[in-house]
């Protein structure tokens, strides 16, 4: 059914290998177009988050729950965790939105529990190891900003929760009209963007030329980036379960947009 769709994928270079292999051996014509880049802090430049970071690593078994968001967590995360602790901190519970994130997480000897169905931080929240945790500590590993809605839950249930952002996400800096150029040559039928933030980006690239992306059919995750996508004025959107490469070729291929 895929057999010569082409697709445009849109998430950072290094998390696009499984899903391109996916696609392509469904006959699908894939390109990459990154509009997120993803960096570490940089210990001249963030100075106050970095050591906000160091710190909160170092206390890492003051903490009963810590929650990774992404491999982007993992990956960063994981530098500060390998720096301060070499041996886990005994009494900490681990969390991961999301298959892949639990995977990477086990590949550092971490078993984390996970949320299945929608992988987001609503399914999160129905894991019965967080339903009691008033006065409990919770570390939440993720990026420089981004959504609040995770932190908010756990503190409406005594929780006390912080953030370790251990890394920055931002547009890419990529030649003016380069991306609408791409956009006009290739004539993609279908453009993968998996959150929101990464939409935005899209948009932004596209400066006048918007209409290149609200005639086009856009695959995303969840109803969230799906209603951010309406309100750019895309309406021909599929919209996945989960970001799992299962969950947007499942998606996709039971559409009847494509």
């Amino acid at each position: 059914m895929l057999k010569g769709l082409r697709i445009l994928l849109t998430r950072p270079e290094q998390q696009q290998e499984a899903l391109r292999q996916r696609l392509e051996g469904c006959g699908a014509k894939v390109q990459s177009y990154p509009v997120l880049t993803i960096k570490g802090l940089d210990k001249n430049k963030d100075v106050e988050q970095y050591q906000r970071c160091k710190q909160q690593w170092m206390r890492l078994d003051e903490f009963q729950h810590v929650i990774f968001i992404s491999t982007n967590a993992v990956q960063f995360g994981l530098e500060w965790l390998a720096s301060y602790w070499p041996q886990l901190p005994v009494g900490v519970q681990w969390y991961a939105i999301g298959t892949a994130t639990a995977e990477a997480l086990s590949e550092y000897g971490i078993e984390a529990a996970q949320a299945g169905g929608s992988m987001n931080s609503e399914a999160l929240l129905a894991l019965p190891a967080l339903q009691s945790v008033a006065s409990d500590k919770i570390l939440i590993v993720r990026g420089v900003g981004g959504r609040d809605y995770l932190q908010q839950q756990l503190q409406q249930r005594g929780a006390i929760v912080e953030y370790a952002e251990c890394y920055r996400r931002k547009a890419p800096d990529v030649p003016k009209g380069e991306l609408a150029a791409l956009m006009e040559e290739q004539q993609f039928d279908v453009v993968c963007v998996l959150s929101g933030e990464s939409l935005q980006n899209l948009s932004q690239l596209l400066e006048s030329q918007k209409e290149l992306l609200s005639n086009k059919i856009l695959l995303v995750p969840g109803q969230r980036v799906a209603d951010r996508a309406k309100a750019l004025g895309c309406h021909q959107v599929i919209v996945a379960k989960n970001a799992s490469v299962d969950g947007l070729l499942h998606a996709l291929e039971g559409s009847a947009l494509v």
